[in-house]
């Protein structure tokens, strides 16, 4: 009754404002809609007779939610909790699967493992000022160190090639060869020179001596120079003998070097037994690569004679030829791929003659056959074949003719059923205006396409391309 009352009272001008009025029924229906909430759930808990205990704080809690149920609350927090946590918890799971995933493809690709100092008390990678340090100095000559670092190189280089020797007759060879490479390639070898070429390079010198006068602050003689000459060759020479010598040194030692320190066969047990059997049966087997190359090649041919004369004593025939027949020259290669084919073509048609006229003289019967008027044939392959296409064409015209005539027969005797006959009025004046315009517009444009066609650089085909364009352009009018 109060809620009417200040209803009327708002009614009649009270003097509360528009707004203030809005905002108490706005409040006013939000309070029965709760009250209304509060008997629909207080109607569904009469059959639920259980009543949880709670204490003091959780019910002054509820009484500040607005008045709800303590079990409604609960359990909505706790279905949000629960999917909070399972979304949390998913997602987690879904983080380590995948840093375990890529853990395992790291650990696949990077299979470095480094060995780390054992963490201390002591720092385990000490690092320190090396500026005013002293740089240790080997006392190593160059020569050494060159020949330290050789052997080491050399010792990866095991593999050690078989080279085949010159033979017997190849006496330059061996001549050539006895000698290091290092010495071949670092002495030129002297040209012979012929005494006739000495005399005359002597007397040329003593004539161009004789031609050019000595100047006058020359001495009058000059000093011994043969004896200084010769004496710098021998010391080149000996020079040289000891730089070979020492070469020859360093290549023994290189050689002791590289020997295994441990004695190793090459070959294996059966290998050798192989090599001893094949070296019994046949003695040149034991040689070099070239005698065993030799032997197996004359083994070859002692087997491929001993197979000819095999054969020879097996194929004991020997065919007799006339003395004409060996007179007579080979056959070229078209004689023998189609001279035969031509001869049997040949004889057949010769024998197909003789049947034929082996026929005719038996059988004297020629019937005759009347011709009937007014048959011909449709095709007329054998009296006119030249115009066996055109014919056909004009049949296919034909037929469609016919083909079309029988539809528009047929549609005809559909539409007879068909009485109704709409009534068509004559479209207005300004309509048929538009519809010229539109008319006159499209043939301008055809025209415009036409001539920007005729003015086009032709294609590969431009009769047919022109042609084809004008056609369409001249359907495109027509149907306008």
């Amino acid at each position: 009754m109060s809620a009417e009352k200040d209803d009327l009272q708002s009614c009649s001008g009270g003097h509360k404002s528009i707004y203030e009025r809005q905002l108490a029924w706005q409040r006013r229906k939000e309070d029965a809609i709760e009250s209304k909430r509060l008997e629909l759930e207080k109607e569904k808990e009469i059959d639920c007779t259980f009543r949880p205990m709670t204490s003091q704080r959780t019910e002054s809690f509820l009484g500040e939610l607005g008045g709800l149920s303590s079990s409604r609350v609960l359990e909505e927090e706790r279905v949000v909790n629960r999917l909070y946590d399972h979304g949390v918890e998913q997602k987690r799971q879904l983080q380590a699967q995948l840093r375990e995933r890529l853990n395992k493809e790291i650990e696949k690709i990077c299979t470095f493992k480094p060995q780390v100092n054992p963490s201390g008390k002591r720092d385990p990678t000490p690092v320190r000022s090396r500026y005013m340090d002293i740089t240790p100095r080997k006392n190593v000559s160059m020569e050494e160190s060159h020949l330290m670092r050789e052997e080491k190189e050399l010792l990866e280089c095991t593999f050690k090639p078989r080279v085949n020797k010159p033979s017997n007759e190849m006496q330059v060879a061996k001549e050539y060869l006895s000698e290091p490479a290092w010495l071949r390639l670092s002495v030129s070898r002297p040209r012979p020179v012929s005494p006739q070429v000495s005399t005359e390079s002597s007397t040329n010198m003593s004539s161009n001596k004789k031609e050019k006068p000595r100047p006058a602050s020359a001495p009058k003689s000059r000093p011994n120079t043969s004896v200084s000459s010769e004496s710098s060759f021998d010391a080149f020479l000996e020079r040289q003998e000891q730089f070979v010598r020492r070469m020859e040194f360093h290549m023994a030692q290189k050689r002791q070097q590289s020997l295994p320190t441990h004695p190793r066969s090459l070959l294996s047990e059966r290998s050798k037994r192989l090599i001893d059997k094949k070296v019994k049966k046949d003695p040149k087997m034991a040689g070099s690569f070239l005698d065993r190359l030799e032997a197996m090649i004359d083994r070859r041919e002692q087997t491929r004679r001993e197979q000819q004369e095999k054969a020879d004593g097996e194929h004991s025939f020997k065919p007799k030829i006339n003395r004409a027949s060996r007179e007579l020259r080979g056959r070229s290669w078209h004689e023998m791929s189609y001279g035969d084919m031509t001869r049997q073509g040949e004889a057949q048609l010769t024998v197909k003659r003789d049947v034929e006229y082996r026929n005719t003289s038996l059988y004297t019967y020629k019937p005759q056959l009347n011709a009937v008027p007014g048959v011909e044939s449709r095709l007329k392959i054998s009296s006119d074949p030249h115009n066996y296409l055109a014919r056909v064409e004009h049949e296919q015209r034909r037929a469609q003719q016919e083909q079309s005539r029988t539809a528009q027969e047929l549609r005809e005797k559909e539409l007879e059923e068909c009485t109704f006959q709409p009534l068509i009025h004559e479209a207005p004046e300004f309509v048929k205006r538009i519809a010229q315009t539109h008319k006159r517009k499209k043939m301008v444009e055809a025209m415009r396409k036409q001539a920007s066609i005729e003015n086009v650089h032709p294609d590969w085909n431009s009769s047919v391309a022109v042609e084809e364009k004008k056609a369409e352009l001249a359907n495109v009018i027509e149907c306008d």
